[in-house]
């Protein structure tokens, strides 16, 4: 694996073993943010944070301030502190990183799209959901214009808003916008895909509380088949996965079945 060779290098350069040139340490910063990501895939949020943050450390020394591998670098950590549950720090963060890659490339970029769905999910867990609902509407506006509408990528911009939209109950419009990303991802990304998976268990989700229960119970067990042969048995995203099929079966008065999968969520959540 490649992982325990990056993180040696990172360990080698942290403990001055070599003093590398300027462009040397940026290789080294990118290197952290990289791995730093790959851990977050894999469920180790608190090692992906901290990485993260010396990335970012390492950046802000090794640049010039107007580089645009300081907003990158801000965008990743302010998600990866909101994943390990602070959202209040993880705002000024990707605030920041907003603001910069407006400078960097232009209101009506990509890069800046992704970083108002950053904040806006941040805004969402503070429960500030008419500011995000904003964003994401810029977002996918700007989304929709540079990318095309059938882009990937914007079958995320999709999902974000239509979650925004069923947390203010606004099913119909949260639907229109959650079925479009599933038809999406199918199309660009194929049935096997974990991003696929996602768009399934947010729309499983809202025809859960909007009552088409046997809709959102396919919905979310195909998800879940799908989470499982890309991460294997034992990933946090699973255990959230399981824990929805499980709250479906419970609506549809399977709670005999819903039991073992809960029991097999909490088991990978102790891990």
């Amino acid at each position: 694996m490649v992982l325990p060779h990056a993180l040696a290098a990172i360990e080698q350069w942290e403990k001055q073993a070599w003093t590398p040139d300027r462009v040397t340490a940026e290789h080294c910063a990118y290197l952290m943010d990289r791995a730093g990501a790959y851990l977050e895939v894999q469920g180790q949020l608190t090692e992906a944070r901290d990485l993260m943050e010396r990335g970012l450390i390492l950046t802000e020394r090794t640049v010039d301030p107007g580089h645009p591998a300081i907003p990158a670098r801000l965008h990743n950590l302010s998600r990866s502190v909101n994943l390990t549950g602070f959202p209040e720090k993880a705002q000024p963060l990707a605030e920041r990183a907003l603001a910069l890659a407006e400078e960097a490339h232009g209101c009506n970029s990509s890069e800046v799209a992704f970083n108002l769905i950053n904040l806006a999910n941040i805004l969402g867990e503070q429960g500030n959901f008419d500011e995000a609902r904003r964003l994401l509407e810029r977002a996918l506006a700007i989304g929709e214009s540079e990318l095309g509408l059938s882009h990937p990528s914007v079958a995320i911009l999709l999902n974000n808003l239509g979650l925004i939209l069923e947390a203010t109950g606004q099913f119909d419009e949260a639907q229109e916008h959650l079925e479009r990303a599933v038809a999406l991802s199918r199309e660009n990304l194929g049935e096997d895909n974990p991003g696929l998976a996602v768009s399934m268990i947010n729309l499983g989700n809202l025809l859960r509380v909007t009552g088409r229960l046997e809709e959102a119970h396919d919905l979310s067990r195909r998800a879940t088949d799908v989470l499982e042969r890309a991460y294997g048995p034992d990933h946090p995203e699973l255990a959230n996965s399981l824990v929805s099929l499980a709250e479906i079966l419970e609506d549809l008065g399977r709670a005999d079945d819903a039991a073992p999968l809960r029991e097999r969520a909490a088991r990978i959540r102790r891990q």
